[in-house]
């Protein structure tokens, strides 16, 4: 690609001028040149040979070339469509993927979950049983060798009743037969 006709006459106007272009880089899109003053000599220095400008001015332009002028794109707009649509579809793989591994888990945990309600719902059931009356009587019965007591081995507490000091007393008599 050659270089516009305005950078090609920029270019001539320097090198008449004893300018030599150092640097050049894009910039938001348009070009900047970085000049070479040369510097004052103190001893009147000889003008570069037609040869020596025209070697620099071939340089340039290859360097020219490389930098997209303003308003020139760098992906034509099918190859724009291409990526957009390769990234659309890497990402969509991926995000399906990544769906797929949320599901697994949710569903890891929502067995997990029905497993423990289960394990819950039977301790409950064997409280249950455990606290009833006739569980814990027969309890007593069996394994503690416990007893009804008989009618001699009660003692009544009624109402307005004045209760002594000796009331533990009077009971332990009465229960153990002392």
């Amino acid at each position: 690609m050659a270089p516009s006709s305005y950078a090609q006459e920029y270019l001539d106007s320097l090198a008449k001028k004893g300018k030599t272009v150092t640097d050049f880089s894009a910039v938001a899109g348009s070009q900047a040149l970085a000049l070479e003053e040369p510097e004052p000599a103190e001893l009147p220095v000889a003008a570069p040979s037609r040869s020596a400008v025209r070697k620099q001015e071939r340089q340039l332009r290859k360097r020219l070339e490389a930098v997209p002028q303003a308003g020139q794109r760098l992906m034509s707009a099918p190859a724009m469509v291409r990526s957009a649509f390769l990234t659309l579809l890497i990402l969509s793989v991926w995000m399906g993927a990544q769906a797929t591994a949320i599901q697994y888990r949710i569903n890891s945990l929502t067995k997990q979950n029905i497993q423990l309600e289960d394990e819950i719902t039977n301790l409950e059931i064997q409280i249950e049983g455990a606290v009833s009356f006739e569980t814990i009587e027969n309890y007593a019965i069996r394994d503690l060798k416990m007893a009804y007591p008989k009618e001699s081995q009660c003692v009544y507490i009624e109402d307005g009743m004045e209760v002594s000091p000796g009331l533990a007393n009077t009971i332990r008599d009465k229960v153990y037969g002392n």
